[in-house]
């Protein structure tokens, strides 16, 4: 009998202990409202900038921003470069004849044996790349023929005996085998076995944080590449189905972002990377919309860009400029109110503000400038508002914030 009590204890204390782990795991999970506010204040980051790559035009257009205005020129020379200017052409809305250029081009570097490998350029990450933009393409309304089956069997034949990627030429990592993960999610069917021998890799380098090693530290990006891959997968990156995996990775990321909504690389703690920030943005885009942006159709933008800029003196007792222009990426003429406010955070409301209201032309753009005395004590916070109207008060872009230290 004394056994029995023994062996009742102890499978009462396991339940318990289940129980409890439960409680945690669920405790730790980022809300769906912080994924968005944390999102939130990225896109007031790239307010801040005065233009964007393809990349960050992908990301920011998946959460509705207007980037027309703002995506640099870039060129291609290479299957990999043709693959990143068709995404950030078809986020920035450029005109049909321009994106099927691109499309053709592209998939006229296909091989016979499904790579799109050139002279120079041998790399998976050739391959890897188109397979992902054209998928994007035509889920985006674009006619797209190429070989299908043969890219992915061609990615999946590249696979290592430990489940992982190389793309680059430089070694399996876990970047190249999200990455992978992400072209092959779109034949989920065909290699069930590939694609869970990589998600055993990355359960392999996965640290107890949840974040994701590359080459030896726990890296922000590569945490980001999985988050993607995940989502594109099906799977809930907080959640995901299998055993084996640690931590939050979605925490593990946001662990990494400023006060100004940039991120931070680890070997530059505290100063905003651009490159990670990017790398943090197109995983926080799928993570804002439950959805992979690689496998829908792109949302409709309200058609302004904003760009905010000071004159660099946001600190306590001093007088500040603040420069905010806006472009017109439609054809029509849109009425819009600017509003540009000293927030008090401990009152929680706007101690002063100005305004301007006014109809901007079809492809205008309108430049204001602001002067602000700020306070000598206090917790404030610059804040500018682009909204249709006082009455209604619908958001026309992003808020932007800039902390006030």
């Amino acid at each position: 009998m004394l056994l029995g009590r023994r062996i009742k204890t102890t499978l009462s204390l396991l339940v318990a202990m289940l129980i409890l782990l439960g409680m945690v795991s669920s405790a730790m999970a980022v809300s769906v409202e912080d994924i968005r506010n944390k999102t939130d204040l990225t896109l007031s980051y790239y307010n801040q900038q005065v233009a964007y790559d393809d990349w960050q035009g992908l990301g920011l257009r998946w959460l509705g921003t207007e980037i027309a205005p703002k995506l640099e020129a870039s060129s291609a020379t290479i299957a990999s470069d043709y693959a990143r200017l068709l995404l950030g052409q078809i986020a920035a809305g450029r005109p049909a004849v321009t994106v099927n250029a691109t499309i053709a081009a592209l998939q006229g570097m296909q091989g016979p044996g499904g790579d799109f490998n050139t002279v120079g350029a041998v790399t998976l990450n050739q391959t890897i790349w188109p397979v992902i933009a054209l998928n994007f393409a035509a889920k985006n309304g674009y006619a797209v023929s190429y070989d299908q089956a043969d890219a992915a069997a061609y990615i999946a034949a590249q696979q290592d005996a430990g489940g992982g990627f190389d793309e680059s030429g430089w070694g399996v990592d876990v970047d190249s085998t999200a990455h992978a993960l992400i072209a092959l999610s779109s034949y989920q069917s065909d290699y069930p076995q590939a694609i869970d021998q990589a998600l055993s890799y990355l359960k392999s380098q996965q640290d107890l944080s949840g974040g994701f090693q590359s080459w030896g530290s726990v890296s922000p990006d590569s945490t980001a590449a999985v988050i993607e891959a995940l989502i594109a997968l099906g799977h809930d990156p907080q959640s995901p189905s299998g055993t084996g995996w640690k931590g939050n990775m979605v925490q593990a990321m946001l662990g990494y972002q400023l006060e100004s909504g940039a991120f931070y690389a680890p070997w530059t703690a505290g100063i905003a990377n651009s490159i990670t920030t990017r790398s943090a943005l197109l995983a926080l885009g799928d993570l804002a919309q439950n959805k992979s942006k690689y496998h829908n159709t792109l949302p409709v933008t309200g058609s302004l860009a904003l760009t905010v800029t000071n004159n660099g003196n946001l600190h306590p007792d001093s007088d500040t400029g603040i420069n905010v222009k806006v472009n017109n990426a439609s054809g029509n003429n849109i009425d819009f109110l600017v509003i540009t406010a000293l927030y008090d955070l401990s009152a929680n409301k706007m101690k002063v503000y100005t305004s301007l209201s006014q109809s901007i032309a079809a492809q205008g753009v309108i430049n204001a400038q602001y002067g602000l005395s700020l306070p000598s004590a206090g917790s404030y916070e610059l804040r500018v508002f682009v909204w249709n109207n006082w009455t209604d008060r619908t958001p026309l872009t992003a808020a932007t914030i800039m902390p006030i230290e």
